[in-house]
């Protein structure tokens, strides 16, 4: 089958969630996917994986590419499919779609997303208008689908992304003395909330060096106990969750969130607020209510850390096969395979 793939996101900044899933998906596609042949449409000069069945095409101009560039491809060269990986698809292709829906963030909280609001709706009620099967990163976003949808009848698969290929080895590293959050500077994050446990914990003896490190633009926040990180390298930001005490999210919505996976391929224990992380995670992470549970866990770690291998201090001295397996690439890639042959 011949099927066409906006690779669009390869051409968004590093490190955001649409990139990181858009980069690890084709890579696995390249290499558990041999029988189906792919043609990844971009607007830049990022190919990192190709093989003869999967190549790139740079689609130019950027103005209007969807609806113009990528329409006049799938027009001129038939597909029998389209994988819209970033929530947006050309007018016209020949062949079904499947549209893969990474969150709700929008609907569940529009008072963060005042200015974006319309212009995200009006997307998401064409994807899901015009759609084959929509496909989501976690239950969580199914379910919601069908809440604030219920007349809704599309077929919706949930298939859990997997670790990031470039976070799947781990390299032992003494564990220092900071706390980690890796995201957006964006109210649905609730950095404001991190900021205010990270100066209540400062205040408990046990706490009193520790320093709070923010990868992201969060400028704002700099202090002499702040470090912030606006640039990084993957390989930087690696070792920043080896040695890290913790990894904090305490988001208001998340629809997957790649960092706390990050965080725990690389045995990083991982503290957050429920409404931090999908379901599919709650057992590998430590969950807190409110800021009192936050410290009381972060307590317990430090705690275990001084008597125990750093490597024994996350919840229920967690399986890292397990991980492996619930998120894996070829699995995905698998489920996806199979999702074709049912169109």
């Amino acid at each position: 089958m011949n099927i066409g793939v906006d690779a669009g996101g390869l051409c968004v900044k590093q490190g955001y969630g649409n990139y990181i899933f858009t980069v690890n998906l084709l890579h696995a596609i390249t290499q558990f996917d041999k029988v189906n042949n792919y043609t990844a449409y971009t607007f830049c000069d990022s190919h990192p994986f190709q093989n003869r069945k999967f190549i790139y095409r740079k689609l130019l101009p950027k103005i209007g590419w969807m609806k113009l560039r990528v329409t006049v491809e799938e027009f001129l060269n038939q597909k029998g499919l389209f994988l819209a990986l970033n929530q947006a698809f050309p007018p016209f292709t020949h062949g079904k779609i499947i549209a893969f829906s990474h969150g709700l963030s929008f609907i569940r909280r529009p008072d963060f997303y005042k200015r974006d609001f319309s212009r995200l709706k009006k997307q998401l009620d064409e994807y899901l208008k015009k759609s084959d099967v929509i496909v989501t990163t976690s239950i969580k976003v199914e379910q919601d689908l069908y809440k604030y949808y219920p007349k809704l009848n599309k077929r919706v698969l949930t298939l859990l992304p997997g670790i990031p290929y470039d976070f799947q080895s781990y390299q032992f590293k003494k564990r220092k003395k900071y706390l980690l959050f890796v995201g957006m500077n964006h109210q649905i994050k609730n950095v404001d909330a991190i900021i205010r446990l990270y100066l209540k914990i400062k205040k408990e003896s046990n706490f009193k060096d520790y320093q709070l490190y923010l990868v992201g633009h969060f400028e704002e926040y700099k202090s002499k106990d702040i470090h912030i990180f606006p640039k990084i390298s993957r390989a930087r930001l690696k070792v920043l969750y080896q040695e890290a005490y913790a990894y904090i999210s305490m988001s208001c919505y998340e629809s997957f969130n790649f960092p706390v996976l990050e965080a725990l391929s690389q045995k990083c224990p991982v503290v957050a607020l429920e409404t931090a992380v999908i379901p599919e995670i709650k057992k590998f992470v430590n969950l807190a209510k409110n800021d009192g549970e936050f410290i009381k866990i972060l307590k317990r770690l430090v705690m275990l850390n001084s008597i125990q291998h750093p490597n024994k201090i996350a919840k229920k001295d967690r399986d890292d096969n397990e991980l492996k397996t619930l998120f894996s690439w070829e699995k995905y890639v698998t489920c996806l395979r199979t999702l074709y042959n049912e169109l």
